[in-house]
């Protein structure tokens, strides 16, 4: 059975009816076509943060809650956890690709942001430039492999292969138990100084302070500095720059601090949920 990407969807019991969730962005709200029990449900990031508007479905008996479709944040981690329980799954995988890696609740209780081990027949390594695997927290390339890839598109284009491995696009590390951590796309990776930045990593950051209700870090061109993070943020409460520019400064590095702080009602996304990211540059560069 296959689902458009812009309905969000969940598994109920056999014998209860499917019922749809269909976000609507501008309301900042979720739509509810029924009512019922949830045990199982498998969300987009985005859309699994607007389940906790509902007040029509009984949660009690959750068992388990699958991520997916984009980044998942540490504090809606937390939140998923505190509400329901150690029930929270995140996949990760891309089209080509397929599945690469599934973390449990135990491994997002040792670390919200693990994308887990490679389940049953699937390759998952981490290399360097010249196709080596990368020694452990050591950030490299994601490559997988499996019955499940794709052979190609249709036009006769094709991702990076290394031997029978596709490339994700994405970069990651391996810890010393082999679960992946994903950094962010290969463009999502900022050098400032010399040293590299992921800006999914600041938005992380940012999320976690309770004035920050959404966010998104790009990186702009900039005359003096050569290139400049700007965070774009909606705000819970009112909150000034400097004090968000020091809490990432402190949790992060002195390259990781947004240099410019724009404050927005909310962030353009797309039908599926995800920040559109190229909306925000043009006026980020200005």
């Amino acid at each position: 059975m296959t689902f458009n990407s812009a309905v969000f969807f969940v598994f109920l019991a056999v014998f209860l009816p499917v019922y749809f969730l269909v976000p609507s962005w501008g309301a900042k709200k979720v739509c509810l076509l029924g009512a019922g029990i949830l045990f199982y449900g498998w969300f987009n990031p985005a859309y699994l943060a607007l389940v906790f508007l509902s007040t029509t479905i009984d949660f009690v008996a959750v068992r388990v809650i699958a991520s997916s479709g984009g980044s998942l944040p540490g504090d809606l981690v937390q939140r998923t956890s505190d509400a329901f329980g150690p029930v929270l799954h995140n996949l990760y995988g891309s089209t080509e690709v397929a599945y690469a890696a599934v973390a449990t609740p135990e491994d997002l209780a040792d670390d919200p942001r693990s994308a887990g081990h490679a389940p049953l027949g699937v390759t998952l390594r981490v290399v360097d430039q010249a196709g080596h695997d990368c020694p452990p927290g050591i950030p490299g390339r994601i490559f997988v492999g499996s019955h499940l890839a794709f052979g190609g598109y249709t036009d006769g284009s094709d991702k990076d292969r290394l031997g029978d491995l596709v490339a994700t696009g994405d970069l990651g590390s391996l810890d010393e138990r082999g679960r992946l951590t994903v950094l962010g796309r290969d463009d999502d990776m900022v050098v400032i100084g010399g040293e590299n930045v992921f800006t999914g990593q600041i938005e992380d950051v940012l999320l976690a302070h309770d004035a920050v209700d959404d966010v998104a870090v790009v990186d702009v061109p900039d005359p003096s500095y050569g290139v400049r993070l700007v965070a774009h943020v909606v705000a819970a409460r009112p909150v000034d720059v400097i004090e968000l520019q020091d809490w990432v400064r402190d949790r992060l590095s002195r390259a990781a601090v947004p240099r410019q702080v724009l404050f927005l009602d909310e962030l353009p996304r797309g039908a599926t949920g995800k920040v559109l990211k190229r909306e925000l540059r043009p006026a980020a560069a200005r």
